[in-house]
């Protein structure tokens, strides 16, 4: 397991969990949101987004967190293994809404010169909460479907149900070997 895709809906911790992932097999994370948004909340265009992906790509060890379908073929073509965070809906709107408040409370720059404020978040139509609302059960729907037609062969799937799941499988990649 040296190039990682790890893929999930909005308020999965995919972010969370490919940082603690790519410290565990000592590998680069990269972002795809951190490629994608330049201040302000604008998009980058799309031929410099993938020569960023692209170059970011060449390191021999990697975790990607992200779930552009623009990136995915591009992605998954270089990786060995995609995880997959299938967490239950309120699993996920919990932690998207316990994140959002945070954020907003403690005025995080997620990205440079991007906040999220109450308004954008509550009362927008580019609202996270809504994001997630419209797209949890077509990316677990399409995911399902993308595994069970083995589009990417040459991947190996793991599916984590659960978050304690997904700590303890963390957690067994960091265990030493025994010493015999």
């Amino acid at each position: 397991m040296q190039r990682v895709s790890v893929v999930g809906t909005t308020g999965s911790g995919k972010s969370t969990f490919a940082e603690r992932l790519a410290q565990a097999i000592d590998a680069q994370a990269i972002h795809l949101d951190d490629l994608m948004w330049l201040p302000d909340w604008q998009k980058r265009d799309d031929e410099e987004y993938t020569a960023l992906l692209t170059r970011a790509l060449q390191a021999e060890r990697w975790v990607v967190d992200g779930n552009t379908r623009k990136s995915r073929a591009l992605v998954w073509n270089n990786a060995d293994t995609v995880i997959w965070l299938n967490y239950p809906f309120f699993v996920n709107l919990t932690r998207l809404l316990l994140r959002t408040v945070r954020r907003i409370r403690d005025k995080t720059e997620i990205f440079p010169g991007c906040q999220e404020s109450f308004k954008t978040q509550f009362f927008s139509r580019d609202s996270l909460l809504l994001w997630f609302f419209r797209t949890y059960w077509r990316r677990k729907k399409e995911y399902r479907e993308l595994f069970e037609n083995q589009q990417f062969p040459h991947l190996r799937v793991i599916v984590l149900e659960k978050p304690r799941q997904a700590h303890q499988w963390l957690a067994a990649l960091t265990e030493e070997e025994p010493v015999l």
